[in-house]
């Protein structure tokens, strides 16, 4: 299967494929043709095809994973039942739960993309048994949107952390934007910093750990306006993957220059 990884990724992504998967699981993959004509309120969605090849390349290696493409014009009726506005937009399921990842999961991402993969075939996270209790209290929807890059250290751990809850209850339902991307979708976001974590719609910058966003989500859901406070909040400047692909085609620094940035590109 073509695709963008190679024959020695392929081997070793089988092998812990292998090691890990222990029940099916379904992608559904939604993609629209690059619009000929750029309009001001809708980003190409450049990398459809790129992500709907990585995912073709994944479910090849393992018998448990299969893979639905779906066109989000020609089955407009059934993506917006689904909630799906964006195209890629890469939809893992198992055991009666799922993700919503929309971009091409490359760079750092795509490690959080595998152990999404296998948290969701697990059907169990390493949440305490404190959180586990919470979230399986839930009784209403629980909207998490995370707008996350291929290039920060902070993205992928934010990653994990929302398909850990995910798993632990149906009313959890997550949605992770490659937002590097989608560059007016940034514009219109107001994105500085990166990652940013939506609540039902409560907005915050940086990464939180399990403890803070319990307690945060737990605010939310009871009408407490008030932010919890975290002893540090880490955050990497946003930048889009053409200001990126820019960045890196850069001449590297003379001796003494300054450092390279260390950017995982798309």
């Amino acid at each position: 299967v073509k695709g963008p990884l190679s024959r020695p990724e392929l081997a070793n992504v089988q092998r812990l494929l292998a090691e890990r998967i222990t029940r099916r699981v379904a992608f559904d993959v939604w993609t629209r043709s690059p619009v000929a004509v750029v309009t001001p309120d809708r980003d190409p969605g450049v990398h459809a095809e790129d992500a709907a090849a990585l995912i073709r390349q994944i479910c090849a290696l393992h018998p448990a994973l299969t893979v639905t493409p779906y066109d989000l014009d020609r089955h407009a009726d059934r993506a917006r039942e689904a909630g799906i506005t964006m195209s890629p937009t890469t939809v893992i399921r198992s055991t009666g739960r799922s993700i919503h990842l929309v971009g091409y999961f490359s760079g750092a991402l795509f490690q959080g993309l595998l152990d999404l993969i296998w948290i969701v075939s697990s059907g169990q996270s390493s949440l305490t048994p404190a959180s586990r209790a919470a979230l399986g209290t839930l009784e209403a929807p629980l909207a998490l949107e995370a707008l996350v890059t291929p290039y920060d250290p902070f993205s992928v751990q934010m990653t994990r952390l929302l398909g850990a809850l995910a798993v632990e209850s149906k009313h959890v339902h997550v949605r992770i934007i490659e937002i590097a991307e989608f560059e007016r979708l940034a514009q219109q976001r107001m994105v500085t910093d990166v990652p940013v974590l939506s609540i039902n719609g409560r907005r915050s910058v940086g990464l939180w750990n399990e403890s803070t966003l319990m307690e945060q989500i737990g605010r939310v859901l009871t009408g407490d306006d008030g932010p919890v406070v975290r002893d540090r909040v880490f955050t990497a400047p946003y930048i889009s993957e053409s200001q990126a692909r820019a960045m890196a085609s850069q001449p590297p620094p003379a001796p003494g220059g300054r450092p390279a940035s260390g950017l995982i590109v798309p």
